[in-house]
């Protein structure tokens, strides 16, 4: 049995290499001769109207496939067929991919674009120019606000579709926080991003952003405050005056973290009585100005009343005479008219008051007087 293999395959052992050569040359030539297929992405490049905005989202990539001769398709670079532009001036609605705009060797055709077709609406084109806005996040410290800022440029051109310019009512810089702050400062920043459909024209490198900061500044008032009499001389001592009214109700004006932490003892009512004009203008109907003393940084906006009437007080000594002497005249005036029984009797020639239950238009009626007995 072995050697009837090795017979097998050494006797005639050319012709039988030939003809297997033969036989792979000929399954080689039919395989070349028929069709195949390849695919190639290609980059979407639109050929746009100038006035017009396109405003649905453009097909970026298709995906074309080829179909030809084995032998032709080998001989192509798929990265060599370049970009599919479309032309889509005059176009509104659905576009389908075309065939005939790719270019290929004799003998090669396109039998599929994937995706078929992109939808196309336009808007015209508009420019005009917007100003531009600082933005801002966060909030000063506690007790500061902003209270203007500006930004150099002021403005810039903008161009896009109508509808979305026409919208712009402002351009954007990038975001700048307040954070911390308490003074006016300057920055330089770029601008945010455009919105979609829209380009800026011609934008400045940076923008420079000029912020004013202050404190915040309010009013408070305070009520029954206790008015001090201020005088000059170790004659004399406050204690011998009083105002009327005692108190006054002052409003103070100033930065708002300073007014919420005031001490009421530190604004302090005043009036001068240092020189004798003023204590005669004190003592008149209209009184004298009343003046507030308060903390660096405050001011008085209003006292109410803004002018109190000055009396001098009696000593204690006299006072307490002049009481004594008062209790003690008023039982010794009119001595022996403890009782009724020793009353004087009253006299009857005197006039009377008119007591409150007569008619008050009664009128008295007087006799003649008797005449004299000397008289003829």
């Amino acid at each position: 049995m072995l050697e009837s293999l090795r017979r097998l395959f050494t006797v005639n052992i050319g012709f039988k290499i030939t003809a297997l050569l033969i036989a792979l040359g000929i399954t080689h030539m039919k395989y070349e001769d028929n069709s195949s297929t390849v695919t190639a992405e290609l980059t979407v490049s639109p050929i746009l109207p100038k006035d017009q905005v396109l405003m649905t989202q453009p097909v970026e990539r298709v995906t074309v496939t080829i179909e030809g001769k084995y032998t032709d398709l080998r001989k192509i670079d798929t990265k060599s067929l370049g970009n599919l532009e479309p032309n889509l001036t005059g176009i509104h609605g659905q576009f389908n991919f075309q065939a005939n705009g790719i270019k290929l060797p004799a003998g090669l055709r396109v039998t599929k674009i994937e995706p078929p077709m992109m939808w196309v609406i336009f808007e015209p084109l508009k420019t005009r120019d917007v100003p531009i806005e600082a933005t801002f996040v966060g909030e000063p410290i506690s007790g500061y606000r902003l209270i203007n800022d500006s930004v150099t440029p002021a403005s810039l051109t903008v161009s896009g579709a109508a509808s979305v310019v026409d919208a712009m009512q402002h351009v954007q810089t990038e975001r700048i926080t307040l954070v911390g702050r308490k003074e006016s400062s300057k920055f330089n920043v770029q601008l945010a991003a455009p919105p979609e459909f829209v380009t800026y024209v011609n934008p400045a490198p940076s923008y420079e952003v000029t912020i004013d900061i202050e404190e915040i500044r309010g009013t408070r008032a305070l009520t029954d405050r206790p008015i001090e009499i201020r005088l000059e001389g170790e004659d004399e001592d406050a204690d011998d005056y009083e105002t009327f009214p005692e108190t006054v109700y002052v409003t103070l004006a100033g930065p708002m973290r300073q007014l919420e932490t005031v001490q009421r003892d530190l604004v302090r009512p005043y009036i001068d009585l240092s020189s004798q004009a003023a204590k005669r203008q004190a003592m008149r109907k209209k009184g004298v100005r009343v003046a507030v003393d308060v903390p660096a940084g405050l001011t008085v906006t209003e006292i109410k009343p803004d002018a109190v009437r000055v009396f001098r007080r009696e000593p204690k000594e006299k006072a307490d005479e002049g009481q004594d002497a008062n209790v003690k005249d008023a039982r010794t005036e009119t001595p022996g008219v403890d009782s009724q029984e020793n009353a004087p009797e009253p006299d009857a020639s005197a006039p009377q008051p008119r007591l409150e239950h007569e008619h008050p238009h009664r009128r008295a009626v007087h006799k003649s007087p008797e005449p004299d007995a000397g008289e003829p």
